[in-house]
């Protein structure tokens, strides 16, 4: 949903099964969905907060991420799509 300089990655965001407010579960859309998708792939790689880590695995994960769109980083997906590492082994 969001597009411009400031995306980084794109992920999964669109028909997201979560869980529901009270009970069972559904499909949900948004920018709040694929936004810590992106994070837990990034906490995963790490074993305590350091920057420099932290700049190192960025780095990574522009070199793994899958180019969708234009050519290169692009306003809409960034460096690329990210999918987590179990998704990628099914691929």
């Amino acid at each position: 949903a969001n597009r411009g300089p400031h995306v980084d990655f794109a992920a999964l965001g669109v028909a997201v099964n979560a869980a529901k407010a009270g009970a069972g579960s559904g499909a949900f859309t948004g920018t709040s969905f694929a936004a810590p998708l992106v994070s837990a792939i990034l906490a995963t790689e790490m074993e305590h907060p350091d920057p420099a880590v932290a700049a190192r695995r960025l780095r990574e994960l522009e070199r793994r991420s899958k180019d969708v769109g234009r050519p290169g980083r692009d306003p809409v997906f960034g460096h690329g799509l990210l999918t987590h590492p179990v998704q990628t082994e099914r691929e």
